[in-house]
């Protein structure tokens, strides 16, 4: 779904992946928008993971920067751009359980920087959050096109040096 978006992605390629029968796949959800819908959900729970507390010890500008590393990482891997900025693209031709399981990332996301932003005793944190995200996407997307992840670095910087010493 990385490479291609949900349309260009199949039980078969799923099933594949994993390494198993693209039945067995068909017996857990049974339909294409129920497995993207819990591809998406499994995806968001790992990054919020990876991000860590949102109110934890860590400054602004260390937690800013494991969130950067978390979606440069998807990149140098080698998966590409986040799951869900693809999605996210696709948003008028998905089934609403993957409409709604993309919503429901980027509003964990921002949640996510609302607090550590607000934790940080900045103001304006839904703001920022919302800058923060779509800065973030968009360096994806285009170090993705580019195919150079030093793109993505020059164009999140900003995060770091800038929105973290507001």
């Amino acid at each position: 779904m990385r490479e291609g978006g949900f349309h260009a992605c199949s039980f078969r390629d799923i099933a594949s992946d994993v390494g198993i029968k693209s039945a067995s796949v068909h017996y857990y959800f049974k339909t294409k928008g129920e497995l993207g819908s819990a591809l998406v959900k499994r995806y968001e729970k790992k990054v919020l993971l990876a991000f860590g507390d949102p109110a934890d010890a860590r400054t602004l500008k260390r937690k800013l920067e494991t969130m950067r590393a978390v979606f440069r990482s998807g990149l140098t891997r080698g998966a590409g751009a986040c799951l869900c900025g693809i999605l996210a693209a696709q948003d008028a031709s998905l089934p609403d359980a993957v409409r709604a399981a993309v919503r429901h990332f980027f509003n964990a996301c921002n949640g996510w920087l609302r607090k550590a932003i607000g934790s940080s005793g900045m103001k304006n944190p839904d703001k920022f959050a919302l800058q923060a995200t779509a800065l973030l996407q968009g360096a994806l997307i285009q170090a993705v096109a580019l195919k150079r992840t030093e793109s993505f670095d020059k164009a999140t910087e900003w995060l770091t040096t800038q929105l973290a010493t507001l």
